[in-house]
């Protein structure tokens, strides 16, 4: 067989192993999925149910209004450790919002309801991460 037959053998061969694909690139995989969200909810709004913040940790951006929804039947207050934007103890149907200022970096604003909580890390306590 002479040489030219042999090239254009190849030829033809490269052209159909390139063509597998509606890309022209061959069977480049496909890119891996965008990075899991962190942990917690990406939620303005939080519920105050019994005895429980939903959803906790949640996760915002600078500058959100939070607002949380009393849906239980026991009273409670959202009370931060900052000190700033704090509730009212109040019942079900009540509603309180805070708006988060700027940051720079990730900011941790931790809560709690005084009335069934001692401290800001155990029973009815919660977190909102605030991002830039």
């Amino acid at each position: 067989m002479p040489m030219s037959r042999w090239l254009t053998i190849a030829a033809i061969a490269m052209a159909a192993a390139c063509s597998n694909s509606s890309t022209g690139y061959g069977n480049t995989p496909p890119p891996p999925p965008p990075p899991a969200p962190p942990p917690g909810g990406h939620s303005t709004t939080i519920d105050v149910r019994d005895n429980s913040f939903n959803p906790t940790p949640d996760t915002v951006s600078s500058g959100a209004t939070v607002t949380f929804n009393w849906t239980g039947n026991n009273n409670h207050n959202v009370t931060f450790e900052d000190g700033i934007g704090s509730s009212a103890t109040q019942g079900n149907g009540s509603t309180h919002t805070r708006t988060f200022g700027t940051v720079t970096s990730n900011t941790s604003f931790r809560f709690r309801c005084t009335v069934h909580s001692t401290n800001f890390t155990s029973g009815m306590s919660g977190v909102i991460v605030v991002k830039p």
